[in-house]
């Protein structure tokens, strides 16, 4: 299965708690320094866990770059996962639609 994923960035910490677990997301820093996390539950708590950064808190991850699962994205926002993908797919071919 194919997972898509909408793209935001982090600007406050009440924005990363607001995130759904699966939500992965990238520091910004250059390329070969840039850490990679992923947003789990960890014995019931809400964790920021990466391999190379250790466990992070919501407020360390303002300025990161989030991949929010589309799916959920789509749910927060009151939308059908149907609705949000004929948004893209008129974004992305406007003369199909």
């Amino acid at each position: 299965m194919t997972m898509l994923y909408t793209t935001t960035i982090i600007t406050s910490a009440e924005q990363a708690e607001a995130l759904p677990l699966g939500t992965i997301a990238a520091s910004d820093e250059p390329v070969e320094d840039a850490f990679l996390a992923v947003l789990r539950s960890i014995k019931g708590e809400r964790v920021w866990e990466s391999v190379d950064a250790g466990m992070q808190g919501d407020a360390d991850m303002v300025g990161w770059i989030a991949l929010v699962p589309a799916q959920e994205a789509a749910r927060a926002a009151g939308r059908t996962v149907r609705h949000a993908l004929q948004s893209v797919a008129q974004a992305a071919y406007p003369q199909a639609g």
